[in-house]
């Protein structure tokens, strides 16, 4: 499931379908992280601890610094994407990044790429 936490992307979409995945909208993610109201975090955290009592692996989009990474991570998340990391870079930008650090990259023929 894609975008939880905006939208249709909510509990009732979980119970209806089989989900093996859950990508957490950055906007959930980030008003969750609200300094003026740190209960919020609360909500994060329970949300999370369902989704992995339910067997589902969840993805957290919007990460932005090391704090958010550190708690997404202790909470159980698998999986981060954001700034963070890395702004959006073209695939073959991407490609020459990994060989830059010794990854091997497979084509799309199956053949390895050194």
């Amino acid at each position: 499931m894609d975008d939880f936490g905006a939208g249709d992307s909510d509990l009732l979409e979980l119970l209806k379908l089989d989900y093996v995945l859950i990508k957490m909208d950055k906007e959930f993610i980030w008003n969750c992280f609200d300094s003026e109201n740190p209960e919020k975090l609360n909500v994060l955290k329970h949300t999370i601890e369902f989704m992995k009592k339910n067997g589902l692996h969840v993805l957290a989009e919007g990460v932005e610094t090391l704090e958010q990474a550190r708690i997404l991570i202790d909470n159980g998340v698998e999986y981060l994407q954001g700034f963070y990391y890395s702004r959006p870079v073209p695939e073959n930008d991407y490609i020459e990044f990994l060989n830059s650090q010794k990854g091997l990259v497979h084509k799309v023929d199956g053949t390895a790429d050194r």
